[in-house]
């Protein structure tokens, strides 16, 4: 048996791979190393082994075309399998800690430099461990588990798909793991993964919150209302912990929505959860006022009174295209993030002014809104190849303020964007 022969290696032969004799060695003259033969050697080369023959190999490939170095590299991509294959061969109570590490780190090697999709799935039978492996076996996978998941997702973005089914059926060791890596990547695609795994464990959403502040700090916009709802529900949670780190996720997202039922949560029991919703309040509004429920309350009121009533008329002359007034009108507008989405449409069109001067107003009032819908970010970002370097310049700044993205100036285009 597989098993058999990997336990008797492990026991007399430290590092095969520094042998001569080695797959390496035998591909350079031809001949391809089985699977089966391949593991056996790798469990007996330790850590990180399967890791430095596949760079070695991927080295000499680029280098030199040799069939059997292509060949070797096929058999190296079933290793993850080879590998639950020498579990399943092993009887109950067999598998020792050492080697259930040596496997696990041979399938996080090769999915971590060649795998994609597919192979990332095979991650929730690999991290599977029998109730007799030590815990402390199981933690020092966390490191080399993250490293790959990470590695995946950033080579390859279609893995994202993959996150959702992953996460539900990750061992409860390894779960954290992969909401950690996913953060990691501080991508928009991560940030976009990120709220679709809340409920679907419920151990640990509070921590799936905690991640998506994290990233958000990175990665921040646009998420779209169907995620944030996924976030602003746990406002309401009878959890303190889950409130708390909503509260923080959203002022990291810069949600406007959620600003009443921050501002609600300034009443909260858990001096945590007042905290954090100060300190959402704050990122989004970006308004110095004191942490006091009734001050907050009064300025809200202040705003929506300022929108039913002395809104229009700046509106109006945005709309009108007269110059005349303009500034005073988008220098007020600019100021009130709460109705962003509101205000932005009217201030959007601008940014195809043919006037430079009208564009550069319209692009600091919308920044101070942190106006993050797709169509007002999607202009910005044709301004990026604008024939004025300055306001190329500007629409960068703007796009990495709102977004928290790095967005750079563009060789400029002959005409001005429409």
């Amino acid at each position: 048996m597989l098993a058999a022969t990997a336990g008797l290696i492990l026991a007399v032969t430290p590092s095969l791979m520094a042998q001569e004799g080695g797959a390496l060695h035998a591909a350079r003259q031809g001949q391809v190393t089985p699977v089966d033969e391949l593991l056996v050697e790798l469990l007996g080369a330790g850590p990180g082994a399967a890791g430095t023959l596949i760079a070695q190999l991927q080295q000499e490939q680029s280098a030199v075309s040799m069939p059997a170095l292509a060949e070797l590299l096929a058999e190296i991509q079933k290793l993850p399998e080879a590998v639950l294959q020498d579990r399943r061969d092993t009887p109950n109570g067999a598998l020792t800690d050492r080697r259930w590490a040596r496997g696990t780190g041979i399938g996080f090697d090769v999915i971590r430099t060649m795998g994609g999709s597919e192979e990332l799935l095979l991650l929730r039978k690999l991290t599977q461990a029998p109730a007799e492996i030590d815990p402390t076996v199981l933690a020092l996978q966390t490191g080399p588990l993250e490293d790959t998941l990470r590695s995946v997702l950033l080579r390859q973005t279609d893995a994202y798909s993959a996150t959702g089914s992953l996460y539900r059926d990750l061992a409860s060791w390894a779960a954290p793991t992969l909401l950690r890596a996913i953060a990691a990547t501080r991508s928009l695609e991560g940030l976009h993964a990120l709220p679709a795994l809340l409920g679907k464990r419920e151990e640990f959403d509070s921590y799936v919150l905690t991640q998506i502040a994290s990233i958000a700090r990175f990665a921040r916009a646009p998420l779209n209302d169907g995620e944030l709802n996924r976030i602003r529900r746990f406002l309401d949670s009878q959890k303190p912990e889950e409130r708390r780190n909503a509260a923080q996720a959203l002022g990291f997202l810069d949600d406007t929505e959620s600003i009443p039922e921050l501002i609600e949560l300034l009443r909260d029991a858990d001096q945590s959860v007042v905290q954090s919703s100060y300190s959402a309040l704050r990122l989004i509004t970006a308004m110095t006022i004191d942490p006091g429920y009734r001050l907050w309350v009064n300025w809200h009121g202040r705003e929506s009174h300022w929108w039913k009533t002395q809104a229009t008329p700046h509106l109006n002359q945005v709309r009108s295209g007269r110059t005349g007034g303009m500034v005073v009108a988008l220098r007020e507008l600019g100021s009130k993030r709460l109705f962003r989405r509101e205000i932005a449409p009217y201030l959007e069109p601008l940014l195809t002014s043919e006037r430079d001067e009208t564009v550069r107003i319209a692009l600091s009032a919308l920044t101070s809104l942190r106006a993050n819908d797709t169509a007002t970010l999607a202009t910005m970002e044709s301004l990026l190849a604008h024939p004025n370097q300055v306001i190329r310049e500007q629409a960068s700044s703007s796009l990495r303020l709102i977004t928290r993205r790095e967005f750079l100036p563009k060789q400029p285009t002959l005409v001005r964007p429409r």
